[in-house]
């Protein structure tokens, strides 16, 4: 979610595009799990809990009864991980290893990177002040974020940023009743209802071209459906 921030307090100054080099590499974490504790308000998207549902065999639901939670943030109602008795992820093993690393958040992915949102876009900013390894090496942001389809990827983050940007704004306007309803939608739309990601005729698990094009699919159907409830021209293409 957004933060009011001062990036000279909290990073090294720089901005990256996916294709630089950062300082990254911690040597597979050799077992540090620090960046796995007390982490709270690590809010995930769709294609994260499709990952998480895929590899736990859970549907969202089960998810929310133990390893998530549901909070509201920025007007909506967001999934987000939720700690253990350890005030550790749910998804860390007794080795302070990550059971679903494969599968892991987008978050998890970027740490220690952020992202810096302008003119409709993103790059990345190094936190200085948030993993505890000392001697990073460089590493190619792309190879860090582990994304088969990187473009694709972004493209996704960019109409779930918009899309949510627009009902921050738009969400307040309505009467509580409307707010209520708009936002139960779109948790079902989004979340609750289950995502068919894998193609069985090929062997693969997890596709991501799959989920892609079924997001987008209900970016459209919600597109439509609140602009019954928004004049034009306040709802954009929020995946254009």
């Amino acid at each position: 979610m957004k933060r009011q921030i001062d990036l000279s307090e909290i990073s090294d100054g720089k901005l990256y595009d996916i294709d630089d080099l950062c300082r990254l590499g911690c040597s597979d974490c050799a077992g540090c799990s620090s960046c796995c504790h007390d982490t709270e308000g690590l809010f995930l998207d769709p294609l994260d809990t499709a990952r998480l549902a895929f590899i736990t065999g859970k549907d969202f639901m089960s998810l929310i009864s133990e390893e998530l939670e549901l909070t509201m943030a920025d007007e909506m109602l967001l999934p987000k991980m939720k700690m253990d008795s350890r005030s550790a992820c749910h998804f860390l093993d007794e080795n302070g290893r990550c059971s679903v690393h494969a599968y892991r958040p987008g978050i998890c992915r970027l740490f220690p990177l952020g992202r810096y949102y302008e003119n409709d876009d993103y790059r990345y900013f190094l936190q200085t002040l948030e993993c505890r390894k000392h001697d990073r090496y460089k590493v190619r942001i792309r190879d860090w974020l582990d994304e088969e389809d990187a473009e694709g990827y972004h493209d996704y983050i960019m109409s779930w940023h918009r899309f949510l940007k627009l009902l921050e704004e738009k969400l307040p306007l309505l009467t509580d009743e409307s707010r209520s309803s708009v936002t139960s939608y779109i948790l079902k739309v989004f979340f609750l209802a289950p995502y068919h990601c894998t193609a069985e005729e090929d062997g693969r698990d997890f596709r991501t071209d799959l989920f892609f094009s079924e997001y987008f699919g209900r970016m459209l159907q919600v597109r439509q459906a609140l602009s019954s409830l928004f004049p034009e021209p306040l709802v954009p293409d929020f995946d254009s």
